[in-house]
């Protein structure tokens, strides 16, 4: 974060209230964890950086795959077992270190994520 000072429109105690510095990052990480369930990174040709695993003109997913995830992960949220909450938790925690960082969307840092989809989509598949 940057040390710069912005003229800030809201009266002093609600400015400080309202745009700080845990605004920021809180907003900024929402950002990134959401990003990495998104059409624009997993179905889309065009990220935006140049990992090693973002082949250009690429998705990550096809779209049959990402009807079987999606029936994989109704089939997770609807039967209740152990496996069935190690995937989901799995699902869960999978891209907090990747949302954490400055740079968003990288392939790299959400493999662990991206090993779960085909495990999911399985699950849809077989059940």
């Amino acid at each position: 974060l940057r040390n710069t000072q912005v003229a800030d429109p809201l009266p002093q105690p609600f400015g400080r209230i309202l745009n700080n510095k845990v605004e920021f990052i809180s907003t900024q990480f929402i950002q990134n964890y959401v990003g990495y369930f998104s059409t624009t990174f997993l179905i889309s040709p065009h990220r935006p950086n140049s990992s090693l695993f973002n082949l250009p003109g690429e998705w990550l997913l096809t779209y049959w795959e990402v009807v079987l995830v999606l029936v994989g992960v109704f089939l997770l949220i609807t039967r209740k077992d152990r496996v069935n909450n190690l995937l989901i938790l799995w699902l869960i925690f999978a891209p907090i270190p990747a949302a954490l960082t400055r740079e968003y969307m990288h392939t790299q840092r959400v493999l662990i994520l991206l090993y779960a989809f085909p495990i999911v989509g399985a699950l849809g598949l077989a059940r």
